[in-house]
């Protein structure tokens, strides 16, 4: 009951809705999930909700629906999550919405001003987003994303028949490559069926897909293989012969073999 009560709250934390501290997941950089201007609007809807004059049940509704839509990311493990709690859109947006109608009454003398200035932040917050998430995301964020397997999918295939079989980690960087194998080799769905492909049952399992096998590497060390590896799975017996970088150019992957 305590770590679902906790899970809970945590989607409800001011500093995660609209903070970063820098590199957070599904977060573009310098921005929260809601825009910092929201975090007043929204406060002022919540207080004077019930004054607006909409009527009760569409009150008693949206705040149910708050409640419930929090739930599946309470339920599961790696709270908070954004993913897991879509359904609560568009609540925030309406309760910023009614603090803005709020808001543009109080100071109803400068309404005209009040409106430009309000048009001008939501211009430049609209500006910084697109900035963000078009240019800053590619660049920083791209080990979110798993950038590089289809980069090493590619250099591997080049020099595969030189060896025996290719082994390609499934963890960290590489978790579940043999997805973004099948993807790459666009490879048949029933084909893959048939040979047993889904017989693991598990992302997590070893996977062997023709001659390349995803799993660990540790017990897979043999002369006449290639490797697919995380930088910190290099061994020093191991030759690299390619560098897979992000696009911030720190290195991603590594397609190794042995000396």
């Amino acid at each position: 009951g305590l770590l679902v009560s906790r899970a809970y709250l945590s989607h409800l934390d001011p500093q995660w809705l609209f903070l970063n501290e820098g590199g957070e997941q599904f977060k573009a950089p310098a921005l929260g999930l809601l825009y910092l201007f929201e975090l007043p609007l929204s406060i002022l809807g919540l207080l004077f909700l019930t004054r607006t004059g909409i009527p009760t049940k569409t009150v008693i509704f949206i705040f149910a629906w708050s409640v419930i839509a929090i739930i599946p990311g309470a339920i599961t493990t790696g709270y908070a999550h954004p993913m897991r709690i879509f359904s609560i859109l568009p609540v925030p947006q309406i309760f910023a919405a009614v603090g803005f109608l709020i808001f543009i009454n109080y100071f109803q003398k400068f309404r005209p001003v009040v409106l430009a200035g309000s048009v001008f932040v939501a211009f430049i917050f609209a500006l910084w987003f697109f900035h963000s998430y078009f240019t800053l995301v590619p660049r920083e964020l791209s080990s979110h994303f798993q950038y590089g397997i289809l980069n090493a999918f590619a250099r591997a295939e080049k020099i595969e028949d030189r060896y025996e079989k290719v082994v390609v980690s499934n963890t960290d960087r590489l978790f579940e490559s043999y997805m973004f194998y099948l993807y790459y080799k666009r490879y048949d769905p029933e084909l893959y069926q048939k040979i047993g492909g889904t017989v693991s049952g598990g992302f997590a399992e070893e996977h062997r897909i023709d001659n390349y096998v995803f799993g660990r590497v540790d017990d897979k060390i043999s002369k006449n293989t290639l490797y697919i590896i995380n930088p910190h799975e290099e061994k020093e017996f191991m030759r690299v012969l390619y560098r897979i970088p992000y696009l911030n150019g720190e290195t991603a992957l590594l397609v190794a073999e042995i000396k």
